[in-house]
This record gives C-alpha cells, structure tokens and sequence, in this order.
C-alpha cells in the first residue's frame, strides 16, 4: 500500500510524530491527497510552535492565498 491510500487517521498520526515543519511541507508538496489531508494541520502546527512564520513570510512576499490559510486555520 503506497502512503497516499493510508487511511486518513494514520497520515495526521504520522505527520504529528515527523519533527519538522519541513517534513511536514515536503509530504503536502508530494501527492495531492497528501496535501488535502496534511495542510490543515501543517498551518494549524505553524501557529502553535512555528511563530506563525507562515503568516509573517507571506505577508512579507505578497502571497494573499497563503496568508489567508495560515489565519483560516492558525
């Protein structure tokens, strides 16, 4: 079974146990499932122990659809 078909439960637990936001953003950037089920997650993650970093670099870059998301769901 390839990762993208795991259930979703099992793609969060495995995303929460990874320590870095980085993995967490290369596994979003790798399939489109993968996406939908982790960048919720990744932004929430963000928020609570990044700094919202998130936020503060699309605002500095001009990325309206990325600052959006980070306080959607940070």
């Amino acid at each position: 079974m390839n990762l993208p078909h795991f259930p979703d439960e099992i793609l969060l637990s495995i995303a929460r146990h990874l320590d870095s936001e980085a993995y967490i953003s290369a596994l979003c950037r790798a399939d489109r499932h993968l996406y939908s089920v982790l960048n919720e997650y990744l932004y929430q993650r963000n928020a609570r122990w990044g700094g919202s970093s998130a936020l503060f670099w699309a605002a500095g870059h001009g990325q309206e659809a990325t600052a959006g998301m980070a306080l959607k769901w940070g």
